[in-house]
């Protein structure tokens, strides 16, 4: 309900020094009390002069002051002095009365609305607390959902590792494989001293040429790491069920000598570090190249830990710590892009492995993600004359800030999952180092 504004109907009655005085000392003045009637005989006192002289003083405040000798002076020479004189009291006394009026209502104000929290009328005013409150909760939620990134939390009971089963055919072949690098990657131990060495910084450096990559600096940490071999005698590494189709695909005529050189170092898993790659060309086939690396581990780790979900499930009496196949956290890839159409081309990529013989993948919230991470038309002024490199680099959605989870599970795909559901994470440098909150290197 609305605040009822109220006057007090004693104030209408007051004269302007009535009011001045009830501003200045918050009360009346005693002349003007209403005196109730008595049934008591009046009596007279005789005061002496100067008694009577001070009660006619006061008593004669509201009536006009004679003038003395001096207003009489002035008013012989300038009539109009005394007047305006006269005149700006007045207005002055108007001034202050109404001033004291307007103070005196707003107090009433304070007072009747103190009275209706309080009174009859305070349920409706804790009802339309209530409502406000209710809207600034809703505001700040809206602000929150708008400030924050969207994460796709809905299924995560079906990209869980621990609540599925592996596919049919991966737990037999996953035995198989044991000659499989990606196993004797998982399973290799370090001792303490072999830690000790790879801290100091200690390595083997040795050189080897390959036909297409040319002369490659090696560099090994310790002995019983092998130092890379020719190209010749270095293979593919094996790769998971669902990527095999495709891989045969590429096989025929797909890889470049480029790419089979760089996935055969990959895939062993060596350190690979690559500057030769231009943005005019060697992108598209370099990119290729590492997102099949990435997607054969992710999927080849999935499989491990869905096949050993199992055997502990059906046997009771089996070690957990006998497999120790994964860490605190699920992320197991991370990819650093400059720009968000770095991260839509590499999206592209892995659905474009991934689906093969015409099986498409359930890739969850793609509408979504082309909308953001896609270029807006007509974003960029036409008829702009830049060279072919910087066309190359800042072609389709520039945004630098930006960082996404990808998790993938036999043949589905869900963007924006949560980054400790996710096996694959895509940011840029901008948008990791927002998200763990580096501190900024103080200048020395």
């Amino acid at each position: 309900m609305g605040k009822r504004r109220r006057k007090n109907p004693n104030l209408e009655n007051l004269s302007q020094k009535q009011k001045k005085h009830l501003k200045e000392f918050g009360e009346r003045h005693p002349f003007d009390d209403q005196v109730t009637e008595r049934g008591e005989n009046t009596q007279i006192v005789r005061l002496e002069e100067k008694c009577t002289s001070s009660v006619s003083e006061s008593d004669g405040e509201e009536e006009e002051e004679k003038p003395s000798a001096y207003d009489k002076l002035l008013l012989s020479i300038n009539p109009t002095v005394g007047e305006e004189d006269v005149t700006e009291e007045e207005e002055s006394e108007e001034e202050d009365g109404d001033d004291a009026a307007e103070d005196l209502e707003k107090a009433y104000e304070v007072e009747d609305e103190d009275a209706e929290e309080h009174g009859d009328d305070g349920d409706d005013g804790d009802e339309e607390a209530v409502g406000l409150s209710e809207e600034e909760d809703a505001v700040g939620g809206k602000q929150e959902v708008q400030d924050g990134e969207f994460t796709d939390e809905t299924r995560e009971a079906e990209f869980s590792l621990e609540s599925n089963l592996p596919a049919d055919g991966e737990q037999e072949k996953h035995h198989k494989a044991q000659e499989d690098v990606y196993v004797e990657h998982q399973e290799t131990e370090l001792s303490e001293i072999e830690v000790n060495r790879i801290s100091n910084g200690s390595k083997l450096r040795t050189q080897i040429k390959w036909s297409r990559l040319g002369v490659l600096h090696c560099s090994c940490p310790l002995e019983r790491f092998p130092a890379v071999a020719p190209s010749s005698s270095v293979s593919l590494p094996p790769f998971h069920k669902t990527l095999e189709p495709k891989v045969r695909s590429l096989g025929g005529s797909g890889l470049s000598a480029l790419q089979d050189e760089l996935l055969r170092l990959m895939g062993s898993y060596r350190d690979v570090y690559y500057p030769e790659c231009s943005v005019l060309s060697g992108v598209a086939e370099t990119r290729q190249v590492y997102c099949l690396h990435a997607l054969n581990h992710v999927l080849k780790a999935n499989s491990r830990v869905l096949t050993h979900n199992a055997v502990l499930k059906q046997a009771k009496a089996v070690d957990e710590d006998e497999f120790r196949d994964q860490g605190l956290t699920r992320p197991k890839v991370l990819i650093m892009v400059p720009f968000r159409d770095g991260a839509l081309r590499i999206i592209q990529t892995f659905i474009s492995l991934l689906e093969s013989d015409g099986k498409k993948m359930d890739v969850s919230n793609k509408k979504r993600f082309k909308d953001e991470y896609g270029e807006e038309p007509n974003s960029k002024p036409a008829g702009l004359h830049r060279p072919d490199d910087h066309h190359a680099i800042f072609s389709g959605n520039v945004d630098d800030h930006f960082r996404i989870g990808v998790s993938i599970l036999k043949r589905s795909m869900r963007l924006y999952s949560p980054f400790y559901s996710s096996d694959i994470i895509i940011a840029s440098p901008l948008g990791l180092r927002t998200l763990i909150g580096v501190e900024r290197r103080s200048s020395a």
